[in-house]
């Protein structure tokens, strides 16, 4: 399951939105071998994502477009310090 940094336009946008200690979903869902722009929006705090098992990061209010080649499913965390919070900051994203 290796996802790599797209160089063509992406197929869709997917907008992981964080607020103190959570993000807005508890899952995104995207499709294997579809390019599409991870966008990290932040309405509460300054925040930063790590994809786990992957070297990707998406900085505050950033996007990047990767294509995943094959179905599988990877932690999200928050990589910024964010306050008390921090450690229950997490999601997943899901490759179909």
């Amino acid at each position: 399951m290796v996802a790599v940094e797209a160089a063509v336009e992406p197929a869709s946008e997917v907008v992981l939105t964080a607020t103190d200690w959570k993000f807005d979903q508890q899952e995104y869902q995207i499709k294997a071998g579809e390019p599409v722009a991870l966008t990290l929006k932040s309405v509460g705090g300054v925040h930063g994502v790590q994809i786990l098992k992957t070297k990707h990061t998406i900085g505050n209010n950033e996007s990047v477009t990767l294509q995943f080649d094959k179905p599988g499913t990877y932690d999200i965390i928050c990589n910024v310090p964010c306050g008390g919070g921090h450690a229950k900051m997490k999601a997943k994203l899901v490759v179909t």
